[in-house]
């Protein structure tokens, strides 16, 4: 059982961040947070979201790779280990729009 959880769990928490992150930022644009100052804070409050992402991401890929968690099986502990980077690269690809584009049109 926690050979699968090895495997799953980076992405798992990849696609709940995902989830959470465009669920936050469509409660943004949403019409009741347009006005007023909402717009100010909108994306300072995605990115700290995106960051704390990242860091949980790669503690989650340290954890992995302990005996602890992942069985004693070297190549199960790579793939937990490669599958832990892809998530936090696709975290990164996936916090550009937010960044780098203006919210809410």
């Amino acid at each position: 059982m926690r050979a699968v959880l090895c495997l799953s769990l980076p992405l798992t928490l990849w696609l709940a961040g995902f989830s959470g992150l465009y669920a936050l930022h469509g409660l943004f644009c949403s019409s009741r947070w347009v006005e007023g100052s909402a717009l100010l804070w909108q994306r300072p409050v995605l990115i700290g979201v995106g960051v704390l992402l990242i860091g949980a991401q790669l503690i989650l890929a340290v954890a992995l790779q302990s005996e602890r968690w992942c069985p004693e099986d070297r190549t199960l502990r790579r793939v937990s280990l490669l599958l832990s980077l892809a998530a936090v690269g696709s975290t990164v690809w996936i916090l550009l729009p937010l960044v780098l584009v203006t919210g809410c049109r």
